[in-house]
Order: C-alpha cells, then sequence, then structure tokens
C-alpha cells in the first residue's frame, strides 16, 4: 500500500491521509459501547473496561489519521513503543486521543482478515499496569476492539501498523 511504501526523510510530501474521525459523538461510556455492540463489534474484556472509564470528548472534533508501519517509520528491525512515538514525533506525527481508537472501531468497516491497527496514544496502565492502547481488528471472528500490551521490554514487529494523527 502506498502509505507503507513511502521513504521516510525530510524532502518527503506530507503523509497521506488514510482516514478521517470525528470524536465527541457519545457523551457517554454506555452508550459508546451500545454503539459498538449494534454494529457488531467485540469488545474485549480490557477495553471494555478501559472505555467505561474514559473521559469522553464533549466537544466535536475532526482529526486526520495516518497509518504507518514500524518499517514505514524507517525502522530496520523490531522496536519499543517509546522509539516508535519519538520517530513519529519527529516526523511531525502526534499522538492520538483515546476516544480515537473505539471511534475507528465503529467507523472503519473492512472487510479483510486479519488487519489490525495499533492506536498510537498515551498509554492506560489498566488495572495491571500492561495495558498500552487499543487495538482495532478484524480477524476470522469480525470486528473486534481490543488493547495490546505495554510490557517494557516488549519490541513490535516491522510489519506492526500505528495509527497517528496529522497535526
Amino acid at each position: 500500500e502506498e502509505f507503507e511504501r513511502r521513504a521516510v526523510g525530510g524532502n518527503d510530501p506530507p503523509f497521506p491521509v488514510w482516514w478521517e474521525i470525528e470524536i465527541g459523538q457519545h457523551l457517554d461510556a454506555v452508550v459508546f459501547v451500545q454503539a459498538l455492540e449494534a454494529s457488531g463489534c467485540r469488545i474485549g474484556s480490557s477495553a471494555l473496561t478501559v472505555l467505561s472509564q474514559l473521559t469522553l470528548s464533549t466537544e466535536r472534533k475532526i482529526f486526520k489519521l495516518v497509518v504507518r508501519s514500524v518499517e514505514g517509520l524507517g525502522f530496520t528491525k523490531s522496536t519499543s513503543r517509546k522509539e516508535i512515538y519519538e520517530r513519529a514525533r519527529a516526523l511531525g506525527l502526534e499522538l492520538c486521543p483515546p476516544e480515537v481508537g473505539p471511534q475507528l472501531r465503529l467507523d472503519y468497516h473492512s472487510d479483510l482478515s486479519s488487519e489490525g491497527f495499533h492506536i498510537a496514544m498515551e498509554g492506560f496502565g489498566g488495572f495491571d499496569r500492561t495495558l498500552g492502547g487499543f487495538y482495532v481488528e478484524h480477524d476470522e471472528f469480525g470486528r473486534r476492539l481490543g488493547t495490546d500490551g505495554e510490557h517494557p521490554d516488549y519490541v513490535w514487529r516491522l510489519e506492526s501498523r500505528w495509527v497517528f494523527v496529522l497535526p
């Protein structure tokens, strides 16, 4: 895909917008969960816990999203979340507000099985201190909102794809 093949460098054109998303559409976590379930989305237990504790935006805001693989950020080997975020920021990308993950899962209806995106965001720590962020996927069972790990020693494969916000 084009966004995965672009070279990383100072003279590159701006990152292509992959998706636009509007947050602030759900003022209550219960209503948000109901909307996800009504759309046929499965919600992992950790994602449900985190979503129920999120402070949702009271203002509607539109974000332009960019998808980059670890390799597409210029890495040649698996690397840590911290290094991924540092490189993305150096390239002019920003982390997503947490609400982007559930809203993306609600809005994005791909038929591609085995497709998944890590939402680049500040980790929520979680009840066991290992929850890093939301993960949006489509697997053999359909669309799902989950969470990914945040173990400090974990490294992400080159093909792992991350969603960032354009400033």
